[in-house]
């Protein structure tokens, strides 16, 4: 059972937020999945995902974020963010190949300003 939280918030028409709070499961992840969705369709092709409320990721989690980040760069062209690392989570993702494909940035704000000056 997936003890998580999911919280959007668009940034103007072209930035799209997604904050994951709790446990990053697949369940979260298809959750997450279904909201990056709704927007993709929208041609909103500017991703942040912030990991940092997430307590812990699992495998599933981590291979759900690794699909998304190839889904918005293959198929949209689009850009994915990715901020909230810790130490652990950044290991984990760089191991798994999701970064460099994801580019990561300390704070949402930061990966703002990065995704409107182009």
């Amino acid at each position: 059972m997936s003890a998580s939280e999911i919280v959007t918030r668009e940034e103007g028409t072209e930035i799209i937020i997604i904050g994951v709070q709790g446990y990053f499961d697949d369940v979260c992840g298809k959750n997450v999945r279904t909201a990056l969705e709704t927007y993709l369709r929208k041609g909103v092709v500017k991703i942040i995902l912030d990991v940092g409320g997430a307590k812990n990721i699992n495998s599933l989690g981590v291979a759900s974020v690794l699909k998304m980040v190839l889904l918005v760069l293959d198929n949209y062209k689009g850009r994915f963010l990715i901020t909230g690392l810790n130490s652990l989570k950044k290991s984990v993702f760089e191991l798994t190949g999701v970064i460099p494909l994801a580019e990561v940035v300390e704070t949402v704000d930061d990966g703002i300003k990065q995704l409107k000056a182009g």
